[in-house]
């Protein structure tokens, strides 16, 4: 009879754990709830139970919603410069350090591994200050962390911050600056945007690849603590904030910036620069795989960009989707039925469809992850 009981714990022992894995599985399979955190320390804690542990596996992400999500929110990855004008006489300037926030999507109750990252940064024509990291983008975060994702939505600085480029940036804004301007939307250029210069609004576009950079390092530097995958980074924007992607991905080598390597670019109606239609040969078949989701009659970005970065990555046999929305009669919004949608408001890829698809935007965008992150 001992032997008996020996043999049973024994079973018990090695059955346990996995059982219990199960367990945690099947709690998982329900519509994720969300808790919130408002402060870095209950991250760091967070990061600090043991994720680091799971370096050399990778934690596969998948199709459906699987994970409770955590949101921790305002964490500093650090600052941008501003310039101050101080009143007076004869009105002088001084630069003051500005401080940069962003917020972490995490699943919780996912298996032990190192993580896949998608980096996201909102659209604001590098100018209003009414969009943020959160707003439409917040049940996103939230579809994407549930099947897996570590989601961080970072802030950036605008025009109207008035920004001082840093030393890092220097050569995009250089770049900026000598390139000629007309593909910049008109509806985000002086003087349709009261007090601000031409100068101004060029290192806007350059603050906010400085500040995209500087999340990209930060995520970087807190790779093994937090358990991300710097070989699964995918960044992902909306207009302005996929624009800057853009530049992250396919022109920092040509300026001679180095960044951590972006494995996929998901490209929300955004553009690079068009104003040569050279083929952009900047974009390489060793660079990040491409995603582009882009209406045919955009009116703040027109779609010839998107067309000819499709073009380019075909010609090369970069791995890339693109789904120009042409007017649906189904659509769930004016603009999807007109074929005019920009922004996460007129296009909510959650729920809105193509012309004739049975998938939604998001249920691609998630297809092509899986199908193309190592």
């Amino acid at each position: 009879m001992n032997n008996i009981w020996r043999k049973m714990s024994l079973v018990l022992f090695f059955l346990l754990p996995g059982l219990l894995t199960l367990s945690c599985v099947a709690i998982g399979d329900n519509i994720p709830s969300a808790s919130m955190v408002s402060e870095e320390n209950s991250s760091s804690a967070l990061a600090d139970e043991g994720l680091s542990s799971a370096a050399g596996k990778k934690l596969k992400p998948s199709i459906e919603p699987l994970y409770t999500v955590t949101t921790t929110n305002n964490i500093s990855f650090g600052t941008g410069s501003i310039i101050k004008v101080i009143e007076g006489i004869t009105p002088t300037t001084k630069t003051v350090d500005m401080p940069l926030y962003l917020d972490i999507y995490e699943p919780v109750d996912a298996p032990e591994g190192l993580r896949p990252v998608v980096m996201w940064m909102y659209g604001n024509g590098f100018v209003s200050q009414l969009s943020s990291r959160k707003g439409n983008f917040v049940p996103i975060a939230h579809q994407l962390a549930s099947r897996g994702y570590v989601v961080i939505a970072i802030d950036y600085r605008t025009a109207y911050s008035n920004p001082a480029v840093s030393e890092q940036a220097q050569p995009y804004l250089t770049m900026v600056n000598n390139t000629n301007q007309y593909w910049v939307p008109k509806y985000f250029k002086p003087p349709h945007w009261p007090l601000l210069t031409e100068e101004q609004y060029k290192r806007g576009i350059a603050a906010a690849y400085d500040d995209g950079l500087t999340a990209l390092h930060w995520i970087e530097s807190e790779s093994e603590r937090r358990s991300l995958d710097m070989s699964r980074l995918v960044f992902m924007g909306s207009s302005s904030g996929s624009t800057t992607g853009n530049s992250l991905a396919y022109l920092s080598d040509e300026l001679g910036i180095k960044t951590p390597e972006i494995s996929i670019m998901i490209d929300l109606w955004g553009s690079m620069d068009y104003s040569r239609f050279d083929g952009l040969s900047e974009i390489e078949e060793s660079e990040a795989d491409l995603f582009i989701i882009h209406s045919i009659y955009d009116e703040a970005i027109q779609i010839a960009n998107a067309s000819e970065m499709a073009a380019r990555a075909k010609a090369i046999g970069l791995s890339h989707k693109f789904i120009e929305l042409e007017p649906n009669p189904d659509g769930i919004t004016e603009a999807l039925k007109n074929g005019t949608g920009h922004g996460l408001a007129l296009v909510p890829i959650l729920k809105a469809k193509a012309a004739g698809d049975d998938q939604t935007l998001f249920e691609h965008i998630i297809a092509f992850l899986n199908a193309n992150l190592p």
